[in-house]
């Protein structure tokens, strides 16, 4: 059942909820001379509702193409430092060379 509290969230809930309650009053007070105008705004305000769900499903498309973009090049750089020749990639010993003692003939 629909009580206050709801008809409260619906009004807090935002700009556009405001403006439903708006023209239902408009709409009670004007009588029938207002109701073509609350159908109307009513009709816009679905309208602009279904813009912004259009708008919103592309951004995120958007993003999960980048986000997979991103993670193929991410993983062909992992797989190019695998195939990377095992010489290159094997540490490097800090031992210093050991000098070579000369014989000096006696």
């Amino acid at each position: 059942m629909f009580g206050v509290d709801d008809l409260v969230e619906v009004t807090l809930g935002g700009p556009w909820g405001l403006a439903l309650v708006a023209g239902g009053a408009a709409v009670m007070i004007a009588g029938p001379r207002a109701k073509p105008l609350a159908k109307q705004a009513i009709k816009g305000y679905f309208a602009a509702a279904h813009k912004v769900r259009e708008a919103a499903a592309e951004a995120v498309e958007q993003a999960q193409d980048l986000y997979a973009e991103a993670k193929y090049e991410y993983q062909s750089q992992l797989e190019e430092v695998e195939a990377a020749p095992a010489a290159e990639k094997a540490p490097r010993s800090r031992r210093t060379p050991t000098a070579q003692v000369e014989e000096q003939p006696a």
